[in-house]
């Protein structure tokens, strides 16, 4: 979804972060690696490091975390199983994400069986 904001701004939307954020992912890949996939399955990553430029095009929050390369948004891979997914992960962000520092926001709709985006 980002990415068709980006083209329409005429942005590049993939940008390589700055080397000075590289290291600010790791507490999310973590918590991908050791909380999130356990539960969702195989992910891809839709959208990670934002520019100020792209995060305006994408109507991304001004304080967006993803400005920072804290953030990742992420694609079930796994069709079957979107609703339980879902589920799932409200269930997780209720037990830990406060002490993690996780959010959540996910684009759910269970007649769209074509897709699992959550971010």
């Amino acid at each position: 979804m980002d990415a068709h904001y980006a083209k329409r701004c005429g942005t590049d939307y993939f940008l390589v972060p700055p080397e000075s954020r590289w290291r600010q992912i790791i507490p999310t890949l973590r918590l991908l690696r050791d909380e999130v996939i356990p539960v969702t399955g195989p992910l891809e990553v839709a959208s990670g490091y934002r520019s100020p430029e792209i995060n305006d095009c994408v109507n991304g929050a001004s304080r967006s975390k993803h400005l920072n390369f804290k953030a990742l948004d992420l694609v079930a891979t796994q069709i079957t199983g979107r609703e339980d997914i879902f589920k799932k992960l409200c269930i997780l962000q209720n037990q830990i994400g406060r002490s993690k520092s996780m959010g959540l926001g996910a684009y759910y709709d269970p007649e769209d069986t074509q897709r699992g985006k959550m971010g």
